[in-house]
């Protein structure tokens, strides 16, 4: 690295450390304020309330204590109590007593002996005083407080990943990336390497205008190198001339590799495709495919609960395979459209595609905020799952189209790097706002975010075709041709299915119901599911650097061993929830899930290789891994369906352990197929032959 570059990247640290200190600081402040503001305003606005409900059963009471009936024996008392408990969570005792002594009384009674902390009301009786007493939580306030704490550590967090992408947009496709394209032209330039001065069509403004001037130098001194060597070439002597002649033609040659070997100039003009630097141009794809991803994943948190808000119509559906269809609608269709859309965002392009994708998905957020019915939310989570499709295959085509094999690794971690900032913002940020201003309008303002990235990517994608490729488009026979082979489907029906119908059915499924269920709101559900996607985003380079440095030292493919131990862990985070760990065993749930997912994910992507590589030579790689996504995202709409079967017949605890010990046993399996190596027996009989 030069110096140039080392300065450069240092500024760039600096900047993004600033970036994170401000926002952090911000937030910070604001929570310091915020808790002073609960201690001083919020437990007499208790009070207050307290005081308000009291009226509420005033009358009730009244009634009751002049003609002495017994309160709790009168029909729709304990409702209306039990009714005023749970809107009013705070409010733990209520009693009505006759001279200081409790005739009536619910809840906890050590509350009302804590000073400053109960209301009490006088009621008309034909004899001795009566009070009713309410008294407030002590520890409400806190919970409060703590809750809120919660949502600003989420709202940090989901702040410094945005505030990220927007550093990088601004930088690579946004206002300042004319500057950015220059500055690497120039920098390009300067030491030699005029193939790495970019197209002018990756800048506006007057920095196109200095691009277009470098770039017509560099095209000129390489057309006169060009020239220089072919008259050269043709004034070459043959084997009659003098030796003179020979060594004045050999001393202009050396002349002339001396004066541009410090250049490195091509010989001949360099077409505008090799002008193309990926991280601009990839810079241009990143923040209209965040948007998207995140206005999808607004709904994580909340999709089942709204689901099972909306009438079912005539059909006699049992109620928790109500609320698992939207799921596994969305993942059926996304799994089963994904395998021909390649080649066709391929042939309309993918802006083209890409667009129509943002459209579509835009159009069905926003109608969903109105969803009447649960047939209609079926069609629109229909809808929004193929346009999900067209969107991420015409975003991973673009990342292939424009990286090459040096910048293809680069291309796909940024590519898998935007689909990881997407869910760790949308499930907790969805939960939030479906718990502030409800589903509706949380779906309508996934409907403007999928607006705002279908408009980014008009304004910033490339209008020109990418150079076409010939793809093979799998063909029916190819799935019989590859599932025939028993230890690619081995790894399938043991690894890959297993591995999604876990993760679908616990995070998007089971987990909000589960949350909901214990009392909590959709906000509390979208922070748990956001722990999933950050031990994944900390665990898959941890993962991929253990395995890498293992088959560096020991000359081994651990490959089996992390997809067994993934799948291992997976299980035992179900059978976990047997325990009585309420909400706290959801969370541990959802991290070792995590732990899990990035322990196997990236060894199982590459033993499909190993364990097909005969099938890859006869069919190629595209068709093998086209039928080995397409039946691992099966996996994804099965999960949904299998736990919501489990959750109606068993329960919450017996789904979670089914599922759970089920995955277990998977693993072992696995371990018990592969434990010996990735080859077919004869394979390897003649490999040690």
């Amino acid at each position: 690295m030069s110096a140039h570059q080392a300065s450069l990247r240092g500024y760039r640290l600096a900047a993004l450390g600033a970036v994170i200190l401000a926002v952090s600081a911000s937030i910070l402040a604001c929570a310091a304020l915020a808790y002073s503001a609960f201690e001083r305003e919020l437990r007499p606005e208790a009070l207050r309330k307290a005081e308000t409900v009291g009226h509420v059963v005033d009358a009730l009471a009244d009634k009751a204590m002049r003609f002495q009936l017994p309160l709790e024996k009168l029909p729709g008392v304990n409702d209306l109590f039990d009714s005023l408990e749970k809107q009013n969570p705070e409010i733990t005792w209520m009693a009505i007593r006759v001279d200081d002594k409790p005739i009536f009384a619910r809840g906890q009674e050590a509350h009302a002996k804590i000073a400053g902390g109960r209301v009490e009301l006088p009621l008309i009786t034909m004899g001795d005083p009566a009070v009713l007493e309410i008294a407030v939580d002590p520890a409400w306030v806190a919970r409060l407080f703590r809750d809120m704490a919660l949502d600003m550590g989420v709202i940090l967090l989901v702040s410094l990943v945005i505030s990220m992408e927007l550093a990088i947009y601004l930088t690579g496709a946004g206002d300042f990336r004319g500057v950015a394209v220059l500055q690497n032209a120039l920098h390009a330039a300067a030491s030699g390497n005029f193939r790495g001065v970019t197209t002018t069509d990756s800048a506006r403004g007057e920095a196109r205008t200095l691009l277009a001037a470098l770039a017509s130098a560099v095209d000129t001194l390489a057309m006169k190198r060009a020239l220089l060597a072919a008259a050269i070439a043709r004034r070459w002597p043959r084997r009659h001339a003098d030796a003179g002649e020979r060594e004045r033609l050999r001393a202009a040659l050396a002349r002339l590799r001396a004066a541009t070997r410090e250049y490195a100039l091509p010989t001949a003009p360099v077409p505008d495709v090799g002008r193309v630097d990926a991280s601009n141009v990839l810079g241009a794809m990143r923040a209209p495919f965040f948007l998207f991803l995140f206005s999808e994943d607004l709904s994580r948190s909340f999709l089942p609960l709204y689901a099972g808000s909306l009438p079912v119509g005539p059909f006699a559906i049992p109620v928790h395979l109500v609320v698992s269809l939207p799921i596994s609608i969305f993942m059926l269709i996304v799994a089963l459209s994904q395998p021909t859309l390649g080649t066709w965002s391929e042939r309309v392009g993918r802006r083209r595609a890409f667009l129509a994708g943002g459209l579509m998905g835009a159009a069905a957020h926003l109608a969903s905020a109105g969803a009447g019915s649960l047939s209609e939310l079926l069609v629109l989570r229909a809808i929004a799952g193929f346009a999900w499709a067209v969107a991420f295959v015409a975003a991973q085509g673009f990342v292939i189209d424009h990286t090459d094999r040096a910048t293809r690794t680069r291309g796909l971690a940024t590519f898998v790097g935007i689909i990881m900032a997407a869910s760790i913002c949308g499930p907790p940020m969805g939960g939030l706002l479906a718990d502030g201003v409800g589903p509706r309008w949380t779906f309508a303002i996934a409907g403007l975010l999928a607006t705002g990235a279908t408009l980014l990517a008009w304004r910033d994608l490339p209008r020109a075709l990418a150079a076409r490729r010939a793809v093979r488009q799998v063909r029916p026979r190819d799935y019989a041709a590859a599932l025939a082979n028993p230890r690619f489907a081995a790894l399938l029906a043991l690894a890959a299915i297993p591995a999604k119908v876990i993760v679908i059915a616990f995070c998007f499924y089971l987990v909000p119901l589960y949350v909901a269920e214990s009392g909590h709101n959709a906000a509390m559900a979208g922070r748990i599911i956001m722990l999933y996607s950050v031990m994944m985003v900390l665990g898959v380079p941890i993962t991929t650097e253990v395995v890498e440095r293992i088959q560096r030292t020991r000359h081994t493919q651990p490959h089996v061993a992390f997809v067994a131990g993934g799948l291992v862990v997976s299980g035992f985070a179900g059978l976990l929830m047997l325990m009585p760990l309420g909400l706290w065993g959801a969370t541990a749930l959802v991290f070792l899930l995590g732990i899990a997912q990035a322990m196997s994910i990236a060894p199982q992507s590459a033993m499909v290789a190993d364990v097909s590589a005969a099938d890859m030579n006869r069919l190629g790689e595209s068709a093998i891994y086209g039928v080995y996504r397409l039946i691992e995202r099966l996996g994804n709409a099965m999960g949904p369906v299998i736990a919501a079967f489990l959750l109606q017949v068993f329960g919450f605890h017996t789904a979670f352990a089914a599922i759970g010990a089920t995955v277990l046993v998977c693993g072992i399996a696995f371990y018990a197929t592969f434990r010996n190596g990735v080859e077919p027996a004869a394979d390897r009989k003649e490999a040690r032959a």
